[in-house]
């Protein structure tokens, strides 16, 4: 028995390395239209609202982000309808990023505690309306991983309530105007 465990770091990113050749590979054979035409329109609405909830961790949100630009890139589905269907699952997904920051101030350690208190005293410091404009604005504008802004506000203690219609109007932002990008583009 060795002292030290196995490394799965070069597996880890074979496989990923894997999957993003896979998928690259499949959208060079397979056009986008071929694609909505066997799910169908309203399959594909759904499609996006799944792919958009499971898709909560930056780690396995590339296949939502892949869809989009499908999706967009057909022509076929209306921009405005796919940043409706696809902002509550985003942020159902995101919520619970937000809630395992909210919930670990309860069993952190000294170190985490005083990052917590200083992290809350920072928030504090600023107008109210803040948090909420952040994250509308981080999460309407750019395409960055919303993990680390939710465990932030769970840690600061914004009040989750305050924080969601920011959350699901910044997730509709960002699909809309991302999906018009895209359509315009292809």
């Amino acid at each position: 028995m060795h002292a030290f465990p196995k490394r799965k770091g070069p597996r880890r990113f074979l496989i990923f390395l894997a999957v993003v050749l896979l998928t690259v590979l499949f959208f060079s054979v397979v056009t986008p239209e071929a694609v909505i035409e066997h799910i169908g329109i309203q399959g594909g609405y759904m499609v996006l609202f799944i792919l958009a909830l499971l898709g909560v961790s930056s780690v396995v949100s590339a296949s939502f982000y892949t869809t989009l630009v499908v999706f967009a890139a057909s022509g076929e589905f209306n921009p405005f309808l796919m940043g409706l269907v696809a902002a509550p699952g985003r942020a159902v997904g995101d919520s619970l990023f937000f809630f395992l920051g909210l919930h670990s101030r309860d069993i952190s350690s000294r170190f985490w505690l005083k990052i917590t208190q200083t992290l809350s005293a920072w928030v504090d410091r600023f107008p109210r309306w803040m948090p909420m404009a952040l994250t509308y604005g981080y999460t309407g504008f750019t395409p960055f991983p919303q993990d680390f802004l939710m465990v932030a506000m769970g840690l600061s203690g914004v009040r989750f309530r305050l924080v969601l219609p920011f959350l699901v109007l910044g997730n509709a932002t960002f699909v809309i105007w991302f999906s018009l990008f895209v359509a315009r583009m292809a």
